[in-house]
């Protein structure tokens, strides 16, 4: 015999009572609990106050039908089997009553052993079903911690793999920066000039992903509180290597990069723009990405290595940029003017007084502050004269000193004249400059006069062989100006 643990719970709902008797006689007889009700109603109640697993109802009482009660029993969570008690067998009803929820039926009168057999199958269907529920629920609870656990692992093989990915990548990058400076290093070793020097050093920034140009601005004379000015450049436009100027000890850049900072921007900031201190500043805005990177040597910045791309620079490239950076203290401070003039202004032993530099695109960027009367020397200007003054901030009779007698007091009203309110915003003349040596070096000198943003005059020195640029800088000046 099939065995229920515990005693199983039967409701017997039917209004005679002898039917009562009689069934509740038969199932304690056979060891069930049996509580028995007269009434759709009183069955609801029992219904409400204790769970069944059996409930043997008449179909047809007084008040409501017994398909009542089905509804109502089939909306209990995990609800009891219900076997209906007819006297009328109709087999289209019977068939009805199963549609909807009933197991089994009995026919009046009932035997005993009809009774107990259809008791005891009705609790075996149950234990199926609720084993089948449980089993579906449990299935579904295992199905959700497996997918669970599956994501958790899936996620984590995720983050492993792009862990490694990363390694990979890093370590790419690393055997690529070793082998970038290997080269770099090798090309150094075979350069026997400061150009090739130079050539090397930009031949090595231009290789690298995403970079459209490159220069190198130095710190002349290698001291703290000196401009970092323009030194040579590559792929750079004409206008733009003649205007680009200096990162000044005003700039907040500049601090960053005597502090050994490197700077990476995705735009050419008004900061950036700055550096040009030209009549046509927007020259940098074409540059999505710039990248400037100090170099040290000593313990000090002596030089900053530039790259600008018209689209973007890559991480990889930015930190190839910074180890190379890293490699060219000690090279760029042989080559630096400081190998032909020591810190006195001396000529160092071995070397002449007119060192052998490449010309760069202009004689000098220049600027005269009208109410100080000082005077800027550009690097380029200092060096094509041979002055060794050491901040190049002089009074403007310094500058004057190269100029021809005859020429000197016709620039002079010139300036003073560009200075005045309503002058001519863009003024040139023809001068001969003379270097310490007396050579000398026929100049178109170009002026611009101040305005609300630069309080200066300030220009260009151009060789005579560069007059088509020039007459291409004098109209862009004009209309900047414009």
């Amino acid at each position: 015999m099939w065995y229920w643990e515990g005693m199983a719970q039967i409701l017997v709902v039917d209004d005679e009572e002898s039917i009562q008797e009689t069934f509740s006689f038969f199932l304690r007889k056979a060891s069930y609990d049996v509580t028995t009700v007269g009434s759709v109603k009183d069955a609801s109640l029992a219904l409400a106050r204790k769970r069944f697993d059996i409930v043997i109802t008449d179909i047809l009482m007084p008040g409501d039908m017994g398909d009542t009660l089905i509804e109502h029993i089939t909306a209990i969570n995990e609800p009891p089997v219900i076997i209906m008690v007819t006297g009328k067998p109709d087999l289209e009803a019977m068939t009805e009553m199963m549609r909807r929820g009933a197991y089994d039926y009995l026919a009046k009168p009932v035997r005993k052993q009809t009774l107990l057999s259809t008791v005891s199958r009705a609790l075996e269907h149950r234990r199926l079903a609720l084993s089948a529920e449980r089993l579906a629920r449990e299935n579904e609870r295992y199905r959700k911690h497996l997918e669970r656990l599956v994501e958790k692992r899936t996620q984590a093989l995720d983050m492993t793999n792009r862990r490694l990915m990363r390694e990979i990548e890093e370590r790419m990058a690393a055997e690529t920066l070793i082998e970038r400076q290997r080269d770099l290093a090798l090309a150094l070793s075979r350069a026997s000039t400061q150009d090739e020097t130079l050539d090397a050093i930009l031949d090595s920034v231009q290789a690298l992903d995403g970079v459209d140009s490159s220069c190198i601005h130095v710190c002349v004379e290698n001291r703290e509180g000196n401009p970092l000015e323009l030194f040579t450049s590559r792929n750079l436009s004409p206008e733009f290597s003649n205007f680009f100027h200096a990162i000044t000890p005003a700039l907040p850049m500049y601090h960053k990069l005597m502090t050994n900072q490197p700077i990476h921007s995705d735009e050419a900031t008004d900061e950036m723009k700055a550096v040009l201190r030209s009549p046509n500043p927007e020259l940098v805005a074409a540059y999505k990405n710039i990248s400037i990177i100090p170099v040290r040597y000593n313990g000090k910045t002596i030089a900053a290595l530039n790259a600008g791309s018209f689209d973007v620079i890559p991480d990889v490239s930015k930190r190839a940029l910074e180890a190379v950076a890293e490699c060219l203290g000690g090279v760029l401070n042989r080559v630096l003017i400081c190998n032909v003039f020591d810190e006195y202004g001396v000529p160092a032993a071995g070397s002449t007084e007119d060192p052998d530099f490449s010309p760069l695109h202009s004689w000098g960027v220049w600027e005269w502050d009208p109410v100080s009367d000082t005077f800027f020397w550009s690097y380029a200007l200092c060096r094509l004269l041979l002055v060794t003054n050491r901040t190049r901030l002089t009074p403007l009779a310094d500058f004057l000193d190269h100029v021809q007698a005859d020429q000197a007091a016709l620039l002079r009203d010139m300036l003073h004249s560009m200075s005045q309110p309503g002058a001519s915003p863009l003024d040139e003349c023809s001068l001969t400059l003379r270097d310490n040596n007396g050579h000398a070096f026929p100049a178109t000198f170009i002026c611009r006069g101040p305005d609300a943003e630069r309080p200066f005059c300030m220009g260009l020195i151009i060789p005579p062989d560069r007059g088509v640029r020039s007459s291409g800088l004098r109209i862009t000046l004009l209309q900047d100006n414009a």
